[in-house]
């Protein structure tokens, strides 16, 4: 109570009373959010506009997948949310999901001039099996040389040591 008294003497009036109001704000928001996107994407359509994909997979700390899409033109993006993953994702179902969030966003892959993902044998074989061109995404590749040359030195590092040692 000591919050919602907190709420109503900064002046705002209307609380939610139950997490279903708090849920249901949400759900109206994002309602609201998309609708803003599907606007602007057909504005952008309608004017000839092309576009461009990014998307990926994701693994939660709980273990739940989702693929991530972000649609962009030469000035703006729009992150298009998450979906959620189940059982295996194939190249052919990565499309078909692709398609379906599209198509909630009013556009198809024939829009799409490139995608970029990273360099997962899954994406590169998405890449190969749609029209738009595939680039894989530089940050990552430099992001993997990376680590593997800072395993591989730690791993040299953690052998030296231990022959010093004599371990």
């Amino acid at each position: 109570m000591i919050c919602k008294t907190s709420l109503y003497t900064n002046g705002y009036s209307e609380v939610p009373k139950s997490p279903n109001s708090i849920n249901n704000m949400v759900i109206k928001y994002g309602e609201t959010i998309r609708k803003k996107i599907i606007q602007e994407l057909s504005i952008r359509i309608h004017n000839g506009d092309r576009f461009s994909l990014t998307f990926d997979e994701w693994t939660s700390i709980k273990n739940r997948r989702y693929m991530n899409i972000n649609i962009h033109t030469n000035k703006q993006f729009w992150n298009l949310g998450l979906i959620r993953i189940h059982g295996s994702m194939p190249a052919q179902k990565s499309i078909i999901t692709l398609e379906n969030k599209l198509a909630q966003f009013k556009i198809s892959l024939d829009g799409v001039v490139v995608i970029t993902t990273d360099g997962a044998a899954v994406m590169t074989k998405v890449g190969k099996s749609i029209n738009a061109r595939h680039q894989l995404c530089l940050a990552h590749a430099i992001q993997l040389a990376v680590i593997k040359v800072i395993y591989n030195n730690n791993k040299k590092n953690h052998q030296e040591i231990l022959k010093r040692n004599h371990l």
